[in-house]
């Protein structure tokens, strides 16, 4: 049972350090958890965890791929990235933003 969990593992690993090789790892921290990070013009993305962290993958390309950060509350981002290199590290912190609501009247019934 071992010698089967250790080829799995060997196998898993191998099939990921290559898979590695042709991908870019985007990752880094943006001040605030649950900030909504997705791929301009498709519907791929990912979230902070609670500290703010983030990773994802992109296919490695020459091209500029557009990243919007979002968040309620927060002022929305669009960082472009060229996803050539093995690791691009993004950090910054999200910018508060706020709405002003026109009143509310409440009308009384009886």
């Amino acid at each position: 049972m071992k010698k089967l969990l250790l080829t799995i593992t060997l196998i898993f690993c191998g099939m990921m350090s290559f898979a590695q090789s042709d991908y870019s790892v985007i990752k880094g921290n943006v001040s605030e958890k649950n900030v909504n990070i997705t791929i301009i013009n498709t519907s791929f993305g990912v979230s902070s965890d609670d500290n703010g962290d983030f990773i994802m993958m992109l296919p490695k390309m020459e091209n500029k791929v557009g990243l919007l950060f979002s968040c309620i509350g927060y002022e929305d981002t669009l960082i472009s990235v060229v996803p050539n290199r093995d690791t691009i590290n993004i950090n910054f912190k999200m910018k508060e933003t706020s709405y002003m609501l026109d009143a509310v009247e409440l009308a009384q019934t009886r």
